[in-house]
């Protein structure tokens, strides 16, 4: 896999490396208009030091007509115009409109920089992500060389629970529930109540440190009750004959119901039968934030290996 020539576009958010929105707000770069020319620093632990927001961005606005979401570049540089969407109508069709957009972007060169016209594309997701990745995958199987899906489950009868989840998360409106973050949404977006429902959903005592926790509930972003609704949603993928890789952690409360093994395999196995290869893995000792336990390094090397050896 040569890094030059291969892009990956990580679909929980439309940033490079998985940069959360509070870090990088709208206009972070160059601000909006010509008054503030300072890129902002990224002063959270888990970024490297002296990184900034425009590193890692993609330079694409995303405006909304409630059919088709389509890209533009940027009216000032980074300055972003921004459409907020309703959270009582965006859904996981409206990631995956998103996805395919950005994708063919890429493919022919656009937002990738020095790196130029990619030889291979890869599309990595994360929880919802990973849904809209495979949903992507589905409707359009040649749009990808390879794609990796973290914290994904197939199963929706022995493992994404709904029900539970939904008591476990006793999600409150994102507004209501932190003004300061989230006060410009519509009462269409939620978020989870406290950092003891994250934990619940997300981390495997003792797996984890409490700083993660403080962290990931300090950065956490809302989702909207259309995206809730529509997330569990698996058609077969087929007609992919790209290399795919489904990687979560054995005891996933999320989309296993809190132990994986034996109801992780199928059916993805059966949707992606065409896949060369397909490969299901469960990292021991994590939960569904298999990113923020102390072993997330493990993870990230059977993603990186895998790519290696498939690209």
């Amino acid at each position: 896999m040569s890094p030059v020539s291969t892009m990956t576009i990580t679909t929980a958010i439309l940033c490079a490396l998985g940069v959360d929105a509070a870090a990088c707000p709208p206009g972070a770069g160059h601000g909006h208009g010509s008054a503030n020319t300072t890129a902002t620093a990224l002063t959270q632990p888990y970024y490297p030091a002296n990184a900034h927001c425009i590193e890692y961005t993609v330079p694409v606005s995303v405006s909304y007509d409630r059919v088709n979401f389509n890209f533009s570049q940027w009216p000032d540089d980074y300055a972003l115009e921004q459409t907020l969407a309703s959270g009582y109508v965006t859904q996981l069709s409206t990631g995956v409109a998103v996805l395919q957009q950005l994708a063919a972007a890429v493919r022919t060169g656009r937002y990738t920089g020095t790196v130029g016209k990619p030889s291979k594309l890869v599309l990595m997701g994360f929880s919802f992500g990973s849904y809209i990745t495979h949903n992507t995958i589905a409707a359009t199987p040649d749009i990808a060389d390879a794609v990796v899906l973290t914290a994904f489950g197939a199963n929706l009868t022995a493992g994404v629970n709904g029900n539970g989840l939904l008591r476990s998360f006793v999600p409150r409106v994102a507004a209501l529930s932190n003004a300061q973050r989230f006060g410009l949404l519509d009462t269409g977006y939620l978020t989870w109540v406290d950092k003891y429902a994250l934990i619940e959903n997300y981390f495997k005592y003792p797996y984890y440190d409490t700083d993660a926790v403080a962290y990931v509930e300090s950065t956490k972003e809302a989702f909207s009750i259309g995206e809730f609704l529509t997330f569990a949603t698996v058609p077969d993928t087929s007609s992919f004959t790209g290399a795919a890789l489904a990687i979560t952690a054995e005891t996933d409360y999320i989309v296993c119901d809190g132990y994986c093994p034996g109801v992780f395999d199928e059916p993805a196995k059966t949707y992606y039968k065409n896949a060369k290869p397909f490969v299901a893995y469960l990292q021991p000792e994590a939960s569904h934030h298999l990113n923020f336990h102390r072993n997330a390094t493990g993870a990230f090397e059977v993603i990186t290996s895998f790519l290696d050896r498939t690209l």
